[in-house]
């Protein structure tokens, strides 16, 4: 099973993929839902553990055990386990109704995890 960090690296560093496409969701204590997203172009640096985003309050550090989802051009390529799969190929859940997107406002309020972690909504 290939790790939420490998698959960043080949993201970032593969000339097939634009970086720019990428999307993290992550575990956000605080924020609607407990749950934020970045896009990569967002995503200053990623480290052994985690990974350096830009935000509203400046620089911040994600590690890696808070990421729930990394996306590419709408297409999930991976998963935290326990979340229904670790890595999906050719297909996708659609999109992340209610995330909020570092940077972006979303329409809507966010709708807040409902702690069964068989849900695919969370």
């Amino acid at each position: 099973m290939r790790t939420s960090h490998a698959i960043l690296l080949r993201l970032r560093h593969d000339a097939k993929f634009d970086f720019r496409k990428v999307r993290v969701e992550y575990v956000d204590r605080g924020a609607p839902g407990d749950r934020s997203a970045v896009l990569g172009d967002q995503i200053l640096g990623l480290e052994q553990g985690g990974m350096q985003i830009k935000s509203e309050k400046g620089e911040t550090y994600i590690p890696f055990h808070r990421m729930r989802r990394i996306s590419y051009d709408g297409q999930i390529m991976w998963r935290r386990a326990g979340l229904r799969s670790s890595i999906s190929q050719g297909w996708s859940l659609g999109s992340a109704e209610g995330m909020q997107v570092q940077g972006q406002s979303s329409p809507g309020q966010a709708k807040g995890p409902c702690q069964k972690r068989s849900c695919p909504k969370c």
